[in-house]
């Protein structure tokens, strides 16, 4: 049950995450908030180190997987999310990612021999068919979008789910949420910054900072989530874990319409939510 409460703590964070984002992105590019977010959360982590960080466990091979995770996710991830809403538009990338937790699962197996059960796979599927049903917009997909253009977010998908698996390969030697955390993080940020520098040094964009409060607070939710997230994956399974995380979408439509009073979801997206509710039922029956 733990594991279970700590994963859908993330998913209710990265749900979070998502809204307080709306409204920096009121006056902030994307690629300016994530500019202010990362760092936000990866500043709170290193003062924050002294005190949860466990270094007398530290090892350095685990270190470099959590390192070079870091440079990838979330930090590119980003990237590739904003260019890929730009190139296919955001209903396929969100459709594409619901995916996630299967390339995890499929990752899980392949890459550190971790099998699900049977009632695990069902619930991965019954749950993936849920978050679809309540995301799928058939008439918005598509369209003309050239095939090449799938490489981004089908790369981000492919990359967010394996990263669950390879992360629980460094903590078989360094089983350390709060070190992970921070050492990602540091790596995404630089990342980001870098990348971000590189950017804005051709395409000038003009300065506005009345959203830096809300990306701050956004990258403080987002870093939570993974914090939650990765002291989920010491405690379970890829396949426990992941498809309890991909339910954010559920938090999201809640939240979305408490903050920001946005219409409630149709009778397919209500389906989807009790279908998803049924999955998150059989993982708590395993």
């Amino acid at each position: 049950m733990e594991v279970v409460l700590i994963s859908l703590a993330s998913a209710f964070l990265i749900a979070l995450g998502h809204v307080l984002a709306q409204f920096g992105l009121r006056t902030l590019s994307p690629l300016k908030g994530a500019g202010i977010s990362v760092p936000s959360a990866a500043l709170a982590f290193v003062l924050l180190s002294p005190v949860f960080a466990n270094t007398a466990g530290a090892n350095w091979q685990a270190a470099l997987i959590f390192a070079g995770i870091g440079c990838l996710f979330p930090a590119m991830i980003t990237l590739m999310n904003f260019e890929s809403n730009r190139l296919v538009g955001p209903s396929l990338t969100a459709a594409l990612g619901n995916f996630t937790p299967v390339i995890a699962v499929i990752s899980g197996i392949v890459i550190i021999g971790e099998f699900p059960t049977t009632m695990q796979a069902i619930a991965l599927a019954v749950i993936v068919g849920g978050i679809s049903l309540l995301l799928w917009k058939p008439h918005r997909l598509i369209g003309d979008i050239p095939l090449w253009a799938l490489a981004l977010p089908v790369g981000a998908v492919v990359i967010r789910g394996g990263a669950l698996a390879i992360v629980k390969l460094g903590f078989a030697t360094w089983p350390d949420a709060y070190s992970a955390t921070t050492i990602g993080y540091i790596m995404s940020a630089t990342v980001l910054l870098m990348t971000k520098g590189v950017i804005e040094r051709r395409v000038p964009v003009p300065e506005r900072s009345r959203g830096a409060l809300w990306f701050a607070l956004t990258g403080l939710s987002n870093g939570l989530s993974f914090l939650c997230l990765y002291a989920a994956l010491t405690r379970g399974s890829v396949a426990l874990v992941a498809p309890l995380v991909a339910t954010y979408p559920l938090f999201a439509v809640g939240l979305s319409k408490l903050f920001f009073g946005t219409a409630w979801v149709d009778t397919r997206g209500l389906v989807g939510i009790a279908i998803t509710i049924v999955g998150i039922g059989i993982l708590l029956a395993t």
